[in-house]
């Protein structure tokens, strides 16, 4: 650990946040990675969502250095919620969220932060990252790439961590989304493509770690997931309808599709009030849904060969 002791930065030139809860076999390695970074004038904001693991002990060993500050949740209220209280105590113009199991590059505050400059009109920038095993070794590259024209992170994932953005910016949407148990990170992309530009840095610049019990290999979490971006996408379907705004959407057949595998999704759920509202609304936007979600699964199918 870095022991030298530094001055409160007033007003750092960019802000980590950091929600943690119960990540003591990981968090020593996402702060150390922050304090290894080449670009030194950063705060880090960890607020901590009621850990009852040693994760408090952990981090009081770095608050010796003043750039570095603990919140505490009185009560456990979630990653969303933390996320927002986190945002609402930053100093900087600029930050981006670093979960407390990953770690970012040394140089990516740096590379981030003269992105925000050159790219003046862009208020959410974006890095490749790098998919990692629990010792944090490399296993796949992830699927971050430059957005194309006319086209909208509703219709596939470019974008993703590292997740930078300008505070101004972040402030023009209704933020994170608190009422989410997954996909806030989602959520929040959809809602920056309605009032900025992006802007993609091709580093890989973050890795995401696979750990026992992520999102990602958790069945339940997958159609707890599945159901969650259904809903995202309808919401940012329905904001761009109704603000007849310039920026790409899905078509209703589109949208329509997603509702329906939302739908499937909710049935294994057991969510069965939930799953018809779904497969109401997708039956209003897609008169063929039947044919459709039929060429669909084809395409999926072919895809795979």
């Amino acid at each position: 650990m870095n022991k030298t002791i530094y001055n409160i930065i007033d007003k750092p030139k960019f802000s980590v946040i950091m929600a943690n809860y119960n990540k003591e076999e990981y968090i020593r390695e996402a702060i150390e990675s922050v304090l290894n970074q080449t670009f030194r004038d950063w705060e880090l904001i960890i607020i901590d969502d009621k850990s009852t693991d040693n994760s408090i002990k952990i981090i009081q060993k770095y608050l010796i250095d003043e750039r570095i500050r603990l919140i505490k949740n009185c009560r456990n209220i979630g990653y969303p919620k933390t996320l927002i209280r986190l945002v609402n105590n930053i100093k900087s113009d600029l930050f981006g969220v670093l979960d407390s199991d990953d770690t970012i590059s040394t140089n990516a505050l740096s590379i981030m932060y003269d992105a925000h400059n050159e790219h003046n009109s862009c208020g959410f920038i974006y890095s490749q990252f790098m998919y990692c095993n629990e010792r944090l070794s490399p296993l796949r590259k992830g699927y971050c790439r430059k957005m194309p024209i006319g086209s909208t992170n509703l219709r596939e994932n470019y974008s993703s961590a590292f997740r930078t953005f300008k505070k101004e910016v972040y402030f023009k949407t209704e933020g994170f989304n608190d009422e989410l148990i997954l996909g806030e990170d989602r959520d929040i992309i959809y809602k920056m493509e309605e009032v900025t530009r992006l802007f993609f840095v091709d580093r890989i610049l973050y890795k995401y770690r696979i750990v026992p019990l992520s999102n990602a290999i958790v069945p339940n979490k997958i159609n707890i997931g599945r159901c969650s971006s259904s809903m995202m996408k309808y919401n940012a379907f329905l904001r761009r309808k109704n603000n007849n705004n310039d920026f790409p959407s899905l078509t209703n057949r589109e949208m329509g599709v997603e509702l329906f595998i939302g739908m499937i999704f909710s049935f294994k759920l057991k969510d069965i009030n939930n799953a018809k509202l779904l497969l109401n609304e997708a039956v209003k936007l897609n008169k063929i849904i039947l044919l459709d979600i039929i060429v669909y699964t084809i395409a999926k199918f072919f895809n795979k060969l």
